[in-house]
């Protein structure tokens, strides 16, 4: 089992029925590659988790990346995992406008340790990384399909 974590800035068109279609589309896609996961929208960027077996995970983000609705598209995380964190989830959203202040505070420290990542990697900023990823990721874990 794989999982992917993504980070990316959203263009302004993606709102309303754009975004919508987006979700439909994506968790369609999702299903029929047994693919699970979570995206979060916050201002402009986009945190997305993608959970499946490898091939499925690396077509999905192949996808994902050439699409023009977002920009500056980077993994901050792809690893092995024991199992997924959003089973029966083709694809759970959460707004900003959805987000508790402790997630709105995690995904703001996510971006700010990414963009450190980016420029000159140092190790203490992949520990921070984990750090905030886990600390995000454990608050939705509470996510129940419905």
């Amino acid at each position: 089992m794989k999982r992917l974590i993504y980070l990316s800035k959203a263009r302004p068109s993606l709102h309303g029925d754009a975004l919508y279609d987006l979700l439909a589309a994506a968790r369609d896609h999702n299903r029929r590659a047994a693919i699970t996961g979570l995206l979060i929208q916050q201002d402009q960027f986009c945190l997305q988790v993608i959970e499946g077996d490898e091939a499925a995970v690396r077509g999905s983000f192949a996808r994902i990346r050439r699409d023009w609705r977002h920009e500056n598209c980077h993994v901050i995380f792809h690893d092995d995992v024991p199992g997924r964190l959003f089973p029966g989830w083709p694809l759970a959203y959460r707004a900003g406008r959805d987000l508790e202040r402790g997630q709105v505070r995690q995904l703001a420290d996510i971006v700010e340790c990414a963009t450190r990542l980016a420029d000159k990697p140092a190790d203490s900023d992949r520990w921070a990384m984990d750090v905030y990823l886990r600390a995000l990721l454990d608050s939705f874990s509470a996510l129940t399909v419905q």
